[in-house]
């Protein structure tokens, strides 16, 4: 199986990627967890769309995953494997299905060619939209366990120097890159983020660091998928703050996820002149994957690793791809990360190539 990371458009509502396969083969995409088997070279074009959830009640199903809307001219994509969130796919084979959605009609249910521990396999017989579903009535209270994630986002200090983090409890299968796209003027915060998570159960945020205030006391997982990802706490703490220790605890007094980190500097990714330099960097992108060299990748990539903008598996994932796709990949994986990511990275790009620099308007 071969590791990409797509291309990333923001549209209206949300974001789309779209990939080119090299030629026949399995394919992972970094961003959505999802695969695609393909049997040709081709290009895909893929997003995800808002259930109608109506259209499930006739079928006695609920959601168990976003529904993605996949679109290939060359009609080559043969099998998804959809990422799912259940803790013990086994326990469930005869029970997680796949809906296939055209025209805002059911299709029908996609019987699975394989479940493993992390996606369901399908035969897709011509694209259009697809999402996992489960069965509306659950049997087993085993179903309503499954893979979740707690996501941290920084929102910069306000006139009183107090600094905001949205805490938002998902299922695992919900794509990074759809939820940091609606947390508008945050830093991501990067922490292991997985964890066991109880459909209906109340969590409480509890911080053994000092807070201002969190909010609410408690809080139900209720394994949204969309459109919207809303925080499920809030906490605010003093930009004296700098380790925060944060622990998310099940009603029942069992912590399920505990973690130490450290705020940003004042969130300095949302000051004017680094998001300007974000925009600069975006704009300057066509340019920069056609003209950079590999000599010169090589030297940003030692250098966004060294100043923890990048992490090794990233690193190592972008240097195994071509020129064209290893320039590409650097650049969208750093305008992901934020304009203080941008702006390591020009000034790397000027240390390294300054002829290239100023060709791309980034001094």
């Amino acid at each position: 199986m071969d590791n990409f990371t797509p291309e990333v458009f923001p549209e209206a509502g949300g974001i789309s990627y779209r990939f080119r396969f090299p030629g026949p083969g399995v394919f992972h995409c970094a961003l959505t967890d999802l695969v695609f088997g393909v049997s040709a070279k081709a290009d895909v074009l893929y997003k995800t769309v808002v259930w109608n959830e109506t259209l499930l009640i006739s079928q006695e199903k609920e959601v168990a995953g976003p529904l993605f809307s996949v679109q290939c001219p060359q009609d080559a994509v043969q099998q998804l494997h959809l990422p799912h969130c259940q803790p013990t796919p086994a326990h469930h084979s005869c029970r997680l299905g796949v809906v296939h959605i055209s025209d805002d009609k059911v299709i029908g249910i996609l019987e699975p060619l394989a479940i493993t521990k992390s996606h369901v396999v399908v035969r897709v017989p011509h694209l259009s939209a697809f999402g996992l579903v489960l069965p509306l009535k659950q049997f087993f209270k085993a179903t309503r366990k499954k893979k979740g994630q707690i996501l941290l986002f920084c929102h910069p200090p306000d006139r009183k120097q107090r600094q905001k983090l949205n805490v938002i409890l998902l299922p695992s299968n919900v794509p990074l890159e759809e939820v940091r796209v609606q947390q508008e003027g945050a830093v991501y915060i990067q922490t292991p983020s997985f964890c066991r998570l109880t459909k209906g159960q109340n969590y409480s945020l509890l911080s053994d660091s000092e807070s201002l205030t969190i909010q609410p006391a408690k809080a139900p997982f209720h394994a949204d998928y969309g459109p919207n990802y809303h925080p499920t706490f809030q906490a605010v703490f003093s930009t004296s703050t700098e380790n925060v220790h944060l622990r998310v605890q099940h009603q029942n007094t069992k912590p399920v996820w505990e973690h130490v980190f450290t705020l940003p500097d004042a969130c300095p990714d949302m000051l004017p002149r680094s998001a300007g330099t974000a925009a600069k960097l975006e704009k300057a992108r066509k340019d920069f994957i056609r003209r950079v060299t590999a000599p010169v990748l090589n030297q940003l990539l030692d250098g966004l690793l060294q100043l923890k903008v990048i992490n090794d598996e990233e690193m190592q994932f972008v240097r195994g791809q071509s020129q064209a796709d290893k320039a590409r990949g650097v650049i969208d994986m750093v305008l992901r990360k934020g304009p203080q990511a941008s702006t390591h990275m020009m000034s790397l790009l000027n240390e390294n190539d300054p002829t290239l620099c100023v060709h791309l308007n980034l001094v």
